[in-house]
């Protein structure tokens, strides 16, 4: 497989007429870098376009436009802070022309069961309703990028908010969560 930003004359041939990748030290910092930061940020970014298109090849697409957004960057010589935090941006921009919710990203979809649980869809589907009584999208939107593993910080500037208003905001949420499935249990 060819990755776009990679040219065919860099790949080689073994003996067996293979082709090899190029070894690192004939790859430019960019090349490594984007290989590095693909390897990195690649299958969360995936689930979270699959969960807001419900489709593989839009997400696909979408994670696509974000790193070729990130290698126009990167090629331009500008600077992209986080590229964690930019390809967020970058995919919730390329989601906001393919799905009905305009890039706001949605719940995901429960991962299978190791043994059978045939009550387990049910019970994952009155927690999704509950939750999408409690909360709002917005705050279902902080609280998937919270659990993908992002800070504050990073919430906030994907979201173009103050990291204050995404603590006060999980913080409210949660304390809503919480006493709702307390006293509803």
């Amino acid at each position: 497989m060819t990755w776009p930003w990679k040219k065919a004359e860099s790949w080689s041939a073994s003996a067996e007429g293979e082709p090899q990748a190029p070894s690192p030290a004939a790859s430019s910092p960019v090349q490594t870098d984007i290989l590095s930061i693909y390897d990195s940020h690649a299958p969360e970014l995936l689930r979270l376009a699959f969960a807001a298109t419900g489709s593989k090849d839009a997400a696909r697409e979408a994670l696509h436009d974000a790193f070729i957004a990130l290698l126009a960057k990167l090629r331009a010589g500008e600077s992209v802070g986080s590229p964690r935090e930019f390809l967020y941006q970058a995919l919730r921009d390329s989601l906001a022309l393919r799905t009905p919710q305009g890039g706001s990203l949605q719940p995901a979809a429960e991962p299978a069961s190791v043994s059978p649980d045939y009550d387990a869809p049910l019970r994952a589907a009155d927690i999704r309703r509950r939750l999408r009584r409690i909360a709002s999208p917005r705050e279902l939107e902080m609280i998937q990028l919270r659990t993908q593993g992002l800070s504050y910080y990073e919430i906030a500037r994907l979201l173009q908010i103050t990291p204050g208003t995404v603590a006060s905001t999980l913080a409210r949420v949660f304390r809503k969560i919480r006493k709702a499935f307390t006293e509803e249990s």
